[in-house]
């Protein structure tokens, strides 16, 4: 009976060894091989934002036609099909109504813009896998342009060969900074600078011979049929709509990424001659329209999406010196300018 009794609690003994080695193995192999997986599925799990994405778009500058508001709310629509659980609401803000609901403590996750936006740089986010020189900081890209216009000289005469004060009229409007486009293309005199509808209908009156005007003066011309010649001015452009991700949450950022990945995709950005603007990554005009000869030339230089309002008002300031005659100081706006990618 005592031999039948050490014999049990030696099996025991056994059993308890096997059970605990077994158990240990599970243990051991979940940690190398289980664990990471769980790891991942933790990632993707934040990865897979379900809830509301909020953009904000301000229309710094005059476009080409059409809504910018518009066209990213549609760009929604797509990227809600593609991203099931995830809503983005689009909402249309001014430089000013903008900073006000930052003041309260708002904020958006994505913000699009243009020049005199430099608050921006306060809350941008650096976006993955992308580069552009004009909105780096830290070496860190912080903004992309997902639509551009540009700058031209245009006129009713296949001829541009003499630009004067007398005879050419200078667009200007909110944060179009045609004087420095035309100081940059080595223009000097008093010239007129008007509104730009008034600007428009002068040029369209036959008072000027010549228009500095934008993308948005083209879709003026071809909704009255009207035939024209184009000059670009490919050395100077600050005509960008910029996106950046403004959101500090985790969970919101992999979603933003995505979304800014739609709107510059080829898909998408074929679909801007719908709001007369261009692209800074593809050619989406055919030979027979006038933005093809445009977005053939784009520009070289451009001014940083950041640059504070003192220093913008500093280079108008200086511009306007250099149209003048002032070559020194022509030679001055150089150091505003950024290789513009």
């Amino acid at each position: 009976m005592k031999k039948f009794q050490k014999l049990r609690l030696f099996l025991q003994k056994k059993s308890y060894i096997l059970y605990t080695t077994i158990a240990f193995a599970i243990v051991f192999f979940s940690l190398f091989f289980i664990h990471p997986k769980l790891k991942t599925n933790t990632q993707n799990s934040s990865m897979r934002y379900k809830g509301v994405l909020q953009i904000w778009n301000i229309d710094s500058f005059e476009g080409g036609k059409g809504s910018r508001t518009s066209f990213l709310q549609n760009v929604a629509k797509t990227f809600e099909k593609k991203h099931q659980g995830v809503f983005v609401l689009v909402i249309t803000h001014t430089v000013n109504s903008a900073k006000e609901a930052l003041q309260r403590g708002e904020r958006p996750d994505l913000l699009s813009y243009g020049t005199s936006c430099d608050f921006v740089a306060d809350i941008a986010r650096p976006i993955e896998n992308i580069s552009y020189k004009a909105a780096t900081m830290r070496g860190k890209c912080y903004a992309y342009p997902w639509a551009v216009g540009q700058y031209m000289l245009i006129s009713f005469e296949n001829n541009f060969e003499n630009i004067l004060p007398e005879n050419t009229v200078f667009s200007s409007n909110k944060n179009a900074l045609t004087v420095v486009a035309g100081v940059a293309m080595g223009l000097t005199g008093n010239f007129t600078l008007q509104e730009s509808t008034t600007a428009y209908n002068n040029f369209v009156n036959k008072k000027f011979k010549y228009l500095l005007g934008t993308q948005r003066d083209v879709a003026r011309l071809m909704s009255r049929n009207l035939s024209f010649y184009i000059q670009p001015i490919t050395n100077f452009s600050n005509l960008q709509q910029y996106i950046s991700i403004t959101t500090a949450d985790k969970g919101r950022i992999a979603s933003c990424q995505s979304y800014i990945e739609l709107l510059l995709s080829q898909e998408i950005q074929k679909k801007l001659s719908q709001i007369g603007m261009m692209s800074l990554q593809h050619n989406i005009y055919t030979a027979e329209h006038p933005l093809y000869t445009v977005e053939q030339n784009k520009p070289h230089w451009t001014i940083s999406p950041f640059l504070d309002a003192e220093k913008l008002q500093q280079l108008i300031t200086l511009a306007m010196e250099a149209l003048k005659g002032d070559k020194n100081l022509a030679q001055n706006l150089q150091k505003f300018y950024i290789l513009y990618l």
